[in-house]
């Protein structure tokens, strides 16, 4: 009696709803057409990556509308059968435990193919020996590559590959690093951050973290880099009035406050001329709002897909909505390490502002230190560039608007540099310092 190859129906169908329910779901997903062993559900999910792919969101109508146009909306059982499909998942968040029973049962028809194969060879009479062995380990090799994402890199493997990645530096013009637009501090970091980096930026409460992180993301922006700023402390309209205010060079209380026509003629004009046509080619995109950094790794990915992404800023990393372990310092070592895989999986940069002990208060040098970052010993491990934050008009009324920015860690190269830089706190900027002969 033949038996049938291990699937299961149910869990492609609960995948399905789920991707009716979340129209992310096709860009996060390892899946492909022929993972799924019902040909109606493989049909229905290369449907939905074509309508992702479109940049069209998924849902019954749409996903109708496209399986029409292949004609395969009756074969699949109509539109009523997509209906079946949202009715058999009432929630999306369970799709990666259904996407791994997938894989897991694709991977064991593939086995199943191969032993097919392997067993050809070993009926066969003819050919050599030696390599009908290596024709067989090439196979199960071929599988391994698909089911594992880790792979021993030969010598000669990583040769290649390094001289690959030094052509294309080559001929990259301005280099790989992504400027942060404060020349001192890009000069001290080789350039800018890199691809893949996790840069954390540390400071008391106050003292301008959002203010350096959206600098440095209207700074990436005004270049032509497009960057994904999700913004958990404070509304997407807060830090609107921030950019508006340091266009025009006006306080951002006058922006804020309204009754232009009174308070300055001329200042709606100007706002709704030039500021609003600098926001809109700003290349900066607003997320609004807490979330988690599953979230922010699916947001990421369909920017990258959709627009482009040159940096991902998360202000502020300690905001972040996610569970896990038993402590604070449980919970934020893993939405750190979370952030560098996201940072290592775009290939882009991510910058986090991130909270510091108030111990420090207590000192009589109030500059901060690596072993200041609050709750957790792995911001500092999992971090490749660690910046943090001073300045004398903070603590007490100096007049003076310079601002330090302290490079602690540098994973690659020297660290504890001092770089001073200009704080605009009127405008609500950080800008280059101006030194004599600029």
């Amino acid at each position: 009696m033949n038996k049938l190859p291990p699937h299961d129906i149910d869990t492609e169908e609960a995948f399905l709803g789920s991707v009716l329910l979340d129209s992310n779901i096709p860009a996060l997903t390892s899946l492909s057409g022929p993972d799924f062993y019902s040909e109606r559900n493989q049909a229905i999910f290369e449907a939905a990556v074509s309508l992702y792919q479109q940049g069209v969101s998924i849902n019954q109508v749409t996903l109708a509308h496209e399986l029409a146009g292949r004609d395969k909306l009756e074969t699949i059982g109509g539109a009523a059968f997509l209906s079946h499909l949202v009715s058999v998942c009432p929630t999306s968040l369970d799709w990666p435990y259904y996407e791994k029973i997938i894989k897991n049962l694709s991977t064991k028809r593939k086995l199943i193919a191969v032993s097919d194969q392997i067993a050809g060879l070993g009926y066969s009479l003819d050919g050599d020996i030696e390599e009908d062995i290596s024709k067989a380990d090439n196979l199960l090799l071929d599988i391994r590559k698909q089911v594992s994402k880790v792979e021993i890199m030969t010598p000669e493997m990583r040769a290649e590959k390094a001289l690959l990645t030094y052509q294309e530096l080559k001929e990259k013009s301005g280099g790989i690093a992504v400027r942060t637009g404060l020349a001192d501090v890009d000069r001290y970091l080789g350039g800018g951050a890199y691809p893949g980096e996790l840069v954390l930026i540390g400071g008391r409460g106050g003292i301008g973290k959002t203010t350096i992180a959206r600098t440095i993301a209207n700074n990436i922006g005004s270049r032509g880099g497009k960057v994904l700023y999700f913004t958990c402390e404070m509304p997407g309209q807060s830090l609107t009035d921030r950019d508006v205010a340091g266009y025009l060079g006006k306080p951002v209380d006058a922006i804020r406050y309204g009754d232009y026509d009174q308070s300055e003629p001329g200042l709606f004009e100007r706002i709704t001329g030039g500021a609003i046509e600098y926001i809109a080619k700003s290349n900066v995109y607003d997320v609004d709002g807490v979330t988690d950094t599953k979230r922010v790794r699916s947001l990421s990915l369909l920017m990258q897909q959709r627009y482009g992404l040159a940096a991902v800023v998360v202000d502020y990393l300690g905001l972040l909505s996610d569970s896990y372990g038993r402590t604070a310092n449980d919970r934020i070592g893993y939405i750190s390490r979370n952030l560098k895989q996201i940072a290592i999986e775009l290939n882009v940069p991510l910058f986090s502002p991130v909270q510091l002990n108030r111990n420090l208060e207590n000192r009589e040098d109030k500059r901060p230190q690596l072993y200041d970052l609050r709750d957790s010993g792995s911001l500092e491990q999992d971090a490749d560039v660690v910046l943090l934050l001073y300045r004398n008009s903070y603590y007490k009324e100096t007049g003076d608007n310079t601002a330090e920015v302290i490079i602690a860690k540098k994973r690659q190269g020297q660290a504890n540099k001092i770089i001073k830089v200009n704080y605009d706190e009127t405008h609500q900027r950080y800008c280059n310092l101006q030194r004599e002969g600029n």
